[in-house]
């Protein structure tokens, strides 16, 4: 007796590739005959005259990448090409026999094989398990990851990054809320320190306005009270000082305290407070046996530092024989501003004076070529002019003995009358060539002395050469000037000095 497999069976097995390898021969026979005994009990069913038999069964195959369900049709022959028949003629003649005889026909009858569900899952486990070991010794062999033979050390680190994403995730959620918070408190702490400087600028500024308020209304206090003062001690109460020297005296100490409180403002309003009231010009004023005497007021050491007096078109400053001696006036300024009569400022200090387009009047009216001169009553002798700025003034009757007018500006000047400058400190007084441009008014009695013209090239027109006096003096070439009065006669002494003076290129023999 010949033993076949079902078109199905068959079909399996070549799909599944030696998958019975791996089986007894018992299970094999056991199988064979489970198969034997279904397909009697479904041939005695059948109709012996049907051509074809349809056996149709769904195996389920278990592998590692799923189940599959497969529909096997034996009449669909050209579609399923892995389908087999194993014997046609003793097919038919198995199909068309009601009486199955296994001795009779041994070489005629059909035996069909069909191994069990259970056995083909088990050989597909063990189809799978080898299928997969041959996959990762290839793999190895090769050299490339085995990602797949290792399932739980991947889910391991799969895990792992997963926790390390959470705990990354969690702490990133509060440290953006602790950096949003530290930049928020940045921008306020920045905010709040512009604020606080603007609020500190700005009380500063009210503070100093607030100063200058509480210093302007003691300003005006102090001159006030000054003023009352002196108005009632010098117009009113006549009887309250034993004489006018004491009463004189009195309104000398108001005035030094005054000065010394007051600013520069309040300073020229006091000084023209003064010259309004004539206490800075001599006045008839009775000592003792009803003598009558001209006096003024002692103003020595008194502060008018910064004091400012500058005329405009529609007020013009005027001022009469001044007595202003051993007074600081440090930094005036007397801007187009006319002194008549005269003025002291002698042994005062007025280091940076401006006297821009001043007018310090004769003291008397000269005549051109007029040998009659008038007296020096602008007297600036021994005080400290330096660095002065005398531009675009006309200065008449003027001494300047032992001043220093280092650096000073004459630019613009207009000279007249009696001019001296005996022991005066005329260092760099050109530089800007201030004196090139003067202007002198003859007639023009012009005395030096003590001088050294070598840094100071004056330009000097004068039609009466005999009014120019030079003693002791070097001049601009180097020739010296003597007094010869002053030449000690001796053996060893050059007779005959020839004493001249150079005036636009033109020298003068005396």
């Amino acid at each position: 007796m010949s033993y076949y497999l079902s078109d199905q069976s068959v079909t399996s097995i070549k799909n599944n590739k030696n998958r019975f390898c791996d089986l007894n021969d018992e299970q094999v026979l056991d199988d064979v005959n489970q198969s034997k005994q279904r397909i009697d009990e479904t041939e005695n069913n059948e109709n012996l005259n049907k051509q074809t038999h349809t056996f149709k069964r769904h195996l389920t195959l278990t592998s590692q990448y799923g189940d599959e369900e497969n529909d096997f049709q034996p009449n669909d022959i050209s579609k399923n090409k892995e389908f087999i028949t194993v014997s046609k003629n003793n097919k038919r003649k198995q199909r068309h026999t009601n009486d199955y005889n296994e001795k009779q026909n041994n070489d005629d009858d059909v035996c069909i094989i069909e191994p069990s569900l259970e056995t083909m899952k088990k050989s597909n486990e063990n189809y799978g398990r080898f299928f997969n070991m041959l996959h990762l010794r290839t793999r190895q062999k090769l050299g490339l990851p085995t990602s797949n033979s290792h399932p739980e050390k991947k889910l391991k680190s799969e895990r792992r990054c997963l926790t390390w994403i959470n705990v990354a995730l969690g702490a990133l959620i509060p440290l953006m809320i602790e950096v949003s918070t530290i930049v928020v408190s940045a921008v306020n702490q920045s905010i709040q320190d512009k604020q606080r400087q603007q609020d500190q600028h700005l009380a500063y500024l009210r503070r100093l306005q607030d100063q200058q308020l509480a210093d302007e209304l003691y300003y005006q206090g102090v001159f006030k009270t000054y003023v009352e003062d002196i108005s009632n001690v010098f117009f009113k109460l006549n009887n309250t000082f034993i004489d006018n020297q004491k009463k004189m005296k009195y309104i000398r100490i108001k005035t030094l305290i005054a000065l010394e409180e007051l600013d520069w403002q309040g300073k020229s309003r006091l000084f023209l407070f003064l010259n309004e009231t004539g206490l800075l010009s001599p006045f008839p004023l009775s000592y003792g046996d009803n003598n009558v005497t001209n006096v003024s007021l002692d103003l020595s050491d008194a502060n008018f530092v910064n004091i400012s007096i500058k005329s405009t078109p529609h007020k013009k400053f005027h001022f009469n024989n001044l007595r202003l001696s051993s007074v600081d006036f440090t930094n005036p300024s007397f801007i187009g501003c006319q002194f008549n009569q005269g003025v002291d400022f002698r042994n005062s200090s007025m280091f940076g004076a401006n006297f821009t387009q001043s007018k310090f009047e004769c003291s008397q009216s000269y005549v051109a070529n007029s040998d009659s001169f008038g007296h020096i009553h602008v007297k600036f002798d021994d005080s400290n002019l330096e660095r002065s700025d005398f531009s675009d003034s006309y200065m008449c009757d003027v001494s300047f003995v032992r001043a220093n007018l280092a650096h000073s500006t004459f630019k613009g000047i207009r000279f007249q009358g009696l001019i001296e400058f005996r022991s005066t400190n005329l260092t760099l007084v050109n530089r800007d060539f201030s004196l090139s441009d003067a202007s002198l008014s003859m007639p023009l009695p012009l005395t030096f002395s003590n001088i050294d013209f070598r840094t100071i090239p004056l330009s000097i027109s004068s039609s009466n050469n005999h009014l120019v006096k030079l003693s002791n003096v070097i001049l601009y070439d180097g020739t010296w000037v003597l007094n010869d009065s002053s030449l000690v006669l001796n053996g060893d002494a050059e007779m005959g000095v020839s004493l001249f003076f150079c005036v636009e290129k033109k020298c003068f023999n005396r």
